[in-house]
């Protein structure tokens, strides 16, 4: 089951346990409220992607959309581990005191 935990300034979006197409959908969103409002960062958490000969993983999505022609115009920079995609946002709103839940992110 995905987790999201928003301290303010940071959005940590886990997505263990959703289906591919739903994790790159709750990415995205998560990545736009957080953007307004006005969170420094958004951390994606999609494990190692051990694939077996598996190509289509939440890892490969959320990379493909971070580097494609539709890549979010509001991610100033990126770092990428072995388990996490932490994407820092250039931003010019003011931070709003109302947390992100993960309903806020759900489909």
């Amino acid at each position: 089951m995905p987790r999201l935990t928003d301290d303010g300034q940071t959005v940590t979006l886990d997505l263990h346990g959703a289906r591919v197409d739903e994790a790159l959908q709750m990415a995205r969103r998560a990545l736009s409220l957080s953007a307004q409002r006005g969170r420094k960062r958004v951390d994606l958490v999609h494990g190692g992607s051990t694939t077996d000969g598996v190509t289509h993983t939440i890892k490969s999505e959320l990379y493909g959309w971070i580097d494609g022609p539709q890549s979010p115009r509001a991610v100033k920079s990126e770092q990428r581990t072995y388990a996490v995609l932490s994407l820092h946002l250039d931003l010019t709103t003011r931070a709003h005191p109302a947390r992100l839940r993960l309903n806020d992110v759900m489909a």
